[in-house]
């Protein structure tokens, strides 16, 4: 006598059975820490790109503020090619301003920038693998002299150092650098405007 058997209930948990092994299966599969470990990787990396585009645009934009300066003292267009012109950028700090500026030639040295700053005078020089940078305190200069010709001047800065000759000075920076170096750097008391600037007072030039 032959009885009928029910197959159905066993095959579905049969089933559950296999599909909840399946799942947990998936779960622990090295491609899954894989998978993990490469979306913890591509965060770090994305954290890092923002860092760094934000400093990017920060340098972008302090780079473009010097050169604005430099712009204003007299530093012609042709002379802001020069790659003395934007590596002074990074060199400033971001309250320093330029009071004054000359990009000239100087002998064996090709072309060069000097900047006077609020807080300090620097000389930079810059050839291909190589840069020179001098940084002057106020107190190392000793004075300035100028030729000035039809076309361009000649200025030396005199320092307890050493002279900084550069010739080819566009006429215009050459005058606001004489101007800005015996006024406020040779003989400079307490109360002058670049020690109010380095106080971050106002400063007026005087005509």
């Amino acid at each position: 006598m032959s009885h009928a058997v029910n197959y159905r209930p066993f095959l579905k948990s049969q089933s559950v059975f296999k599909d909840t092994l399946y799942i947990d299966h998936e779960k622990h599969t090295p491609w899954h820490d894989m998978r993990e470990a490469i979306d913890v990787r591509i965060q770090a990396i994305k954290a890092r790109l923002t860092i760094l585009l934000d400093e990017q645009e920060r340098q972008s934009a302090q780079t473009k503020n010097v050169r604005r300066q430099l712009r204003s003292v007299g530093i012609s267009g042709i002379d802001l090619l020069k790659p003395e012109t934007y590596s002074i950028a990074s060199i400033l700090k971001p309250d320093e301003l330029v009071l004054a500026a000359i990009c000239g030639k100087v002998a064996g040295e090709g072309s060069a920038l000097l900047v006077v700053s609020n807080l300090r005078v620097i000389y930079l020089n810059q050839i291909p693998f190589f840069t020179t940078m001098d940084e002057i305190g106020y107190d190392i200069v000793t004075g300035v002299s100028s030729s000035i010709g039809q076309w361009d001047a000649q200025i030396i800065l005199h320092t307890r150092i050493k002279d900084f000759k550069m010739r080819s000075v566009n006429l215009e920076a050459a005058s606001n650098f004489v101007y800005i170096v015996e006024r406020y750097c040779i003989d400079m008391p307490d109360t002058s405007p670049a020690r109010n600037i380095a106080r971050g007072l106002q400063f007026t030039k005087q005509q």
